[in-house]
């Protein structure tokens, strides 16, 4: 007897092709009809919840109905953007997920999605707003003739209307995707309309202000940005004020000219910009300092360097200019070179020592580019920082993140002295801090000697193994392998010590200790010596009465199988693949089935009711089926099953 097979959702043939018998061929798993009967549905919901998670899963059903009936689909769509204002904002958002779908089953069907897009970009301001976060993913979906003509003819629409709100929304979607124009579009279009916003009123200019460094960037030709860039050193010297600050802020979007026109026209109007009568301009362009030297391309002016390193020492506006010096130190040093460190080290130091805590924060966090940067020095200059900022419980997490790399920039010599403060990490209240330290144990592992690590940090890790937070236990016990494969290739006289040490966790009655070596062997296997050292143990951690420790262990089982051919890893497979604990099988055997019918497993040729695919693999679940068939009718379960939204009830 064949096995039981649900019928159509639809009771009809399947749009796929030709169907077997009155049941549905389905595309990977997810039948089409099932798609059509979803769509079917939209209409009669009336919950709103269920309409907003009937959005999120659209492109899912995009997906299963592939290529067929996009009348309906279209249909679909208008119905949405029709609908509720909440629903229409959940559909934008999904847009940019939404068009590749549909780009994917053929470009025509991007046109005609066009005039859905058409009507959304007529909406109010809110939509437009949703729309401009995601416009440059939704753009890439079209072809050049449409972003060349349909586009920027419904952007430059959008800059013309009179509501104001609806044009500076305009004004910075045009700047989202004026790179993907071609430059006779923005020579012809764009810069003669940056033309006519010059002339009207300060929102006019300021929107103005955001579409010439994007368009100055598209186009080649030396007239066309000798024009740009004359309109924006006017806006430089502008009267309004606003219009002022706002085109200090756009110097950096510069740094892409040739090293002339930076020497001859953008620095010189940059300088007298720094001695400007206005306070928010001169603190406006001394904060483009740094974004300036880390971008440019010519050689920067020793003066307005030196102004960059007096701002350490500028303590006004709330230190607003020393956290801008800090920030952007990694950028200028790696722009001018180690070579410069002497020229930069007092204003460094001075800020890494005075500065305040959010100051301090920024330059702990860059301790490791720093540090990095200056390779040998670094551990004359910034060790000393660095173990001042790992002693305070407010900055040791941000040091930390990336530990490893600081101590890679560092004398071995030198490493030992942070064990102290790792002891004490260890146990700090913050779990997040010790959060960060479990996840580095690898890393720094490798960077200290085996005495070392033996005797100072392995009591470490077996601590962050025991942790009382979850997050924190876990992370470690996958990381504690890679410091005991250390030990024992680097220094193999420590083995026989963390041989009894591991052996104490085989043999402890706590099965999590039992865990910590299950999890450990992920990493021991790629010794030599494991079966001599660990098999034994290992086999008896097989047979143990908790599931979770077996399950560790076969994935030990089948990361060895794949490694090694020999015979110790073949039985062990073999008599994985036997446990009595369902979860210890799937482990081993590398068979998963997704929950419900959108995930259904590739090879899957009927949609079966997520309940029960839920609890069996694809083969036991037709095994099951065909056993049962035989012994059963299962009239009463055809019938009770029905279609929902959700899935099957």
């Amino acid at each position: 007897m064949e096995a039981f097979i649900l019928p159509s959702l639809l009771d009809k043939d399947d749009l796929s092709g030709p169907s077997k018998g009155k049941f549905p061929r389905s595309d990977k798993g997810l039948s089409v009809d099932y798609a059509l009967f979803k769509i079917s549905i939209y209409t009669t919901i009336e919950n709103l919840n269920e309409k907003m998670k009937y959005i999120k899963d659209i492109d899912v059903l995009i997906n299963q109905l592939g290529k067929h009936n996009p009348e309906m689909l279209f249909n679909l769509f208008n119905n949405i953007i029709n609908d509720k204002v909440t629903i229409v904002h959940e559909f934008v958002r999904s847009l940019k997920k939404i068009l590749p779908l549909i780009q994917k089953n053929g470009l025509n069907y991007i046109e005609q999605f066009i005039p859905i897009l058409a009507k959304l970009l007529d909406m109010q301001p809110q939509v437009l707003e949703l729309i401009e976060k995601d416009l440059k993913e939704i753009a890439q979906c079209f072809d050049d003739e449409c972003k060349n003509k349909w586009l920027v003819t419904t952007l430059l629409n959008i800059v013309h209307d009179e509501d104001k709100e609806k044009q500076v929304v305009g004004v910075k979607m045009l700047n989202q995707v004026i790179e993907m124009f071609n430059e006779e579009v923005c020579t012809s279009f764009i810069i003669p309309e940056i033309m006519v916003l010059l002339t009207s009123d300060e929102i006019g200019k300021l929107m103005a202000l955001e579409l010439i460094s994007p368009v100055a960037k598209v186009v080649k030709s030396p007239e066309n940005l000798d024009k740009l860039i004359r309109i924006f050193l006017d806006l430089c010297e502008d009267s309004i004020t606003s219009v002022k600050i706002k085109a200090v802020g756009k110097f950096p979007d510069f740094s892409f000219c040739e090293d002339s026109i930076q020497i001859q026209k953008i620095q010189p109007c940059f300088k007298e910009l720094l001695k400007d009568k206005s306070e928010k301009v001169k603190h406006k362009a001394l904060l483009q300092l740094g974004p300036l030297i880390t971008s440019t391309k010519a050689p920067f002016p020793h003066p307005l360097l030196d102004m960059y390193l007096k701002l350490a020492k500028n303590a006004s506006n709330d230190r607003d200019l020393q956290y801008h010096f800090a920030y952007y130190f990694p950028g200028v040093l790696e722009v001018m070179g180690k070579e410069s460190w002497n020229a930069l080290q007092d204003s460094y130091m001075y800020i890494a020592i005075n500065g305040d805590q959010m100051i301090k924060r920024s330059i702990a966090a860059s301790l490791h580019h720093v540090a990095n940067l200056l390779q040998e020095k670094a551990t004359e200059e910034i060790f000393p920082i660095f173990l001042n900022y790992i002693a305070d419980k407010n900055l040791r997490s941000y040091v930390m993140k990336d530990c490893d790399v600081l101590l890679k920039s560092f004398d071995s010599d030198s490493r030992y002295l942070i064990l102290d403060h790792l002891k004490s990490i260890s146990k700090e209240k913050n779990f997040r801090t010790r959060l960060i330290l479990a996840e580095n144990i690898g890393k720094i592992s490798i960077l200290l000697k085996p005495n070392i690590c033996f005797d100072s940090f392995w009591p470490i890790c077996k601590t962050l193994c025991l942790d009382s937070i979850g997050i924190v236990r876990n992370t470690a016990i996958n990381n504690i392998g890679q410091c005991a494969v250390h030990i024992m290739i680097e220094g193999p006289e420590y083995s026989n010590e963390l041989l009894k040490d591991l052996k104490k966790f085989v043999n402890s009655a706590n099965s999590h200790h039992r865990i910590v070596f299950a999890a450990a062997c992920l990493h021991l296997i790629t010794l030599h010596e494991f079966e001599v050292a660990f098999g034994d143990d290992f086999v008896k951690l097989t047979n143990d009465k908790v599931p979770a420790v077996r399950i560790l262990c076969a994935k030990v089982v089948k990361q060895a199988t794949g490694m090694s051919s020999r015979k110790f890893w073949s039985d062990l497979n073999m008599k994985m693949k036997t446990d009595e604990d369902f979860d210890v099988r799937n482990e081993i055997i590398e068979e998963f089935i997704d929950v419900g019918y959108i995930k259904a497993n590739e090879s899957t040729e009927v949609i079966k009711p997520p309940a029960v695919r839920n609890k069996l693999r694809e083969k036991e679940f037709d095994n099951g089926w065909e056993i049962l068939g035989n012994e059963f009718s299962f009239t009463y379960l055809e019938k009770v099953i029905r279609p929902c939204y959700e899935g099957y009830t």
